[in-house]
């Protein structure tokens, strides 16, 4: 249950001894809980920030140090709670099929990994990982904060009972349309949710350390996009799919509450996520549909 930082790149193994296969080398600065303490005491089993699970070592034998404790804050222990949960969830469901193998042209030709150098593919790498996530859990239930700006709270036990859906395009700009919607109470058009693109985005790119939740924009974009707030406001600016930063950063810039919801039985919608402006009384209500698709949700009186 303790969690650790690595402060140099560590090697990462399957099982406790020297003789077991090894998953990888682990980079510096990552996250580790760990889940179990080995017949050497100097040996641990642990979960990465990413996922990844394996045996390494708190110190060399030299007594040089490789893991430095580290106190979690409400984003990092949420991440850990839900990746257990993951886990847990994995290991009750049946095992899916293989896939058919197929040469991969992202692999590297000598067997060894070009990102971590451990043994498997290069587009296989566990610890390095460039996809953007599903991102509802990313700031579903992050946790309450005593910040001037409470950012991507927990949604609470809140079902919306009447409400009418409202599609937006598909067109990669989607919660763009939604918040669009919201904002100018359902008069929506391709060029004002590009404006509002422009806008968030220029926002994103000139506040870099700006808090949401107690953590930095750029710190934010560094885990969700592993970019510079630059290249990733650059880009938001363009295209891209929005997700927590643009909402949030939605919710500071218009003075409006976002909320966020997902269908529930009976034709309800539970509320998932808030992020809220200190003193508004107005709401934006979007759905998130999965895969990254959100659309208009406006409450039925």
């Amino acid at each position: 249950g303790e969690h650790f930082i690595s402060i140099a790149r560590i090697l990462m193994r399957k099982g406790e001894t020297t003789k077991s296969d090894q998953v990888g080398f682990l980079p510096a600065d990552r996250l580790l809980e760990v889940l179990e303490v080995g017949q050497m005491p100097r040996r641990v089993r642990v979960l990465e920030e990413t996922g990844v699970e394996g045996w390494v070592s708190l110190a060399k034998e030299t007594g040089e140090t490789l893991l430095r404790r580290k106190a979690l804050n409400a984003r990092q222990s949420y991440n850990f709670q839900r990746l257990k949960q993951d886990r847990e969830s994995a290991a009750r469901a049946p095992p899916p099929p293989a896939p058919p193998s197929a040469p991969s042209s992202a692999s590297s030709t000598s067997g060894k990994c070009d990102k971590c150098d451990g043994p498997h593919a290069t587009d296989a790498c566990p610890f390095f990982k460039k996809a953007r996530e599903d991102h509802k859990d990313a700031w579903a239930h992050y946790g309450q904060k005593d910040n001037s700006l409470k950012m991507g709270n927990d949604g609470g036990n809140f079902t919306l009972k009447g409400a009418k859906v409202v599609r937006q395009p598909g067109d990669g700009s989607c919660l763009f349309h939604s918040l669009n919607f919201g904002l100018n109470n359902g008069r929506s058009t391709s060029n004002s949710a590009d404006a509002l693109r422009k806008e968030l985005a220029a926002y994103i790119g000139r506040n870099p350390q700006k808090e949401i939740g107690g953590d930095t924009i750029e710190e934010w974009v560094r885990w969700d996009a592993n970019s510079s707030v630059s290249a990733y406001a650059s880009q938001m600016g363009r295209h891209g799919w929005g997700g927590g930063v643009e909402m949030a950063v939605c919710s500071i810039l218009k003075a409006v509450n976002v909320h966020v919801y997902e269908a529930s039985h009976g034709g309800a919608y539970k509320r998932i996520s808030c992020f809220d402006a200190p003193g508004s009384n107005r709401t934006v209500h979007v759905l998130y549909q999965g895969r990254c698709h959100y659309d208009a949700l406006v409450p039925v009186n």
